[in-house]
């Protein structure tokens, strides 16, 4: 690992405030700086246990400023190297810096108070990045109006039938989106149910927490088909869990918000057992989205 020195940039472990510059090294305690924008140079600095701090060597593209004392002026442009106390920088126009790195500053992960002051300064990027953006933003833009908003239908790598996108636009246009799926055995129910989840994973990265319940034989099937057929997977960073109906009785604490229930028909002894605690899971008030295969 290479040693903290100079002015040089780290990290604080623990934290996402990104990337700083130590200022002061100290055995116990260092001073490390977050750097804002150049229009405010009141620049945050806070004192660290040196052991949470981690030397960092600069990505390629990773963006970064100095100040140009032949302009008199910031510049900005995106680094293409970083060898050894020195940062290469790309600037518009094809123009190339060779920057020391105490002088070269990146921008913490808070976002700006006041972006137009930025504009102001003329520190933006060259247009050519705004037409590759202002591209990719039109073609998202498109595929959501063609799937109309059901972007779960376009980021599968599955060709769906009609009837199944037939189920899966009835279910996700319901506010209420507790289903019976019925469909014969093989017209593939198990896809339909994953991209409709798929759905709710898209709309709710950061609260999302499904729950399969499945007969256990099929426990192992539900994890393929789901991550190799609908991108789903705690893998992915998805906080979907699979629990078979023998040892459902013991997840009655569990706070799922989506909820798919395999081979349901095996639940028609009511009064205790799986039926008392799915139907324990999946009340209204706790878990508003339920399907039934």
């Amino acid at each position: 690992m290479q040693s903290l020195n100079g002015e040089c940039f780290v990290r604080w472990s623990g934290n996402d405030l990104g990337i700083g510059k130590l200022l002061q090294l100290g055995e116990n305690i260092s001073v490390v700086q977050f750097f804002d924008s150049p229009i405010n140079q009141n620049w945050p600095r806070f004192e660290i246990p040196t052991r949470q701090l981690k030397r960092v060597t600069l990505l390629d593209q990773t963006r970064a400023y100095y100040f140009d004392p032949l302009l008199g002026a910031w510049r900005m442009g995106r680094v293409f190297d970083h060898i050894d106390d020195h940062i290469h920088i790309q600037l518009p126009n094809n123009e190339r810096a060779r920057v020391p790195e105490s002088e070269v500053y990146v921008r913490w992960t808070k976002p700006l108070d006041d972006p137009w002051k930025h504009l102001v300064a003329r520190l933006s990027e060259t247009p050519i990045f705004h037409q590759y953006r202002n591209r990719l933003v039109t073609h998202f833009v498109r595929q959501r109006a063609a799937s109309a908003g059901m972007t779960s239908l376009l980021s599968v790598p599955v060709e769906l039938h009609r009837h199944q996108i037939d189920v899966i636009r009835r279910v996700l246009t319901d506010p209420v989106q507790r289903y019976l799926l019925a469909d014969e055995v093989g017209l593939g129910k198990t896809i339909e149910a994953g991209i409709i989840l798929r759905q709710h994973l898209l709309d709710h990265p950061e609260r999302a927490r499904g729950l399969i319940i499945a007969p256990e034989v099929l426990i192992p099937q539900w994890r393929d088909q789901l991550r190799d057929r609908c991108q789903i997977s705690p893998d992915f960073g998805h906080n979907v869990s699979f629990v078979s109906l023998e040892e459902i009785d013991g997840w009655r604490e569990f706070q799922p918000d989506f909820i798919i229930v395999d081979e349901a028909h095996q639940l028609t002894r009511t009064g205790g057992g799986p039926f008392a605690a799915i139907r324990e899971l999946s009340d209204p008030s706790r878990c508003r989205n339920l399907l039934l295969l």
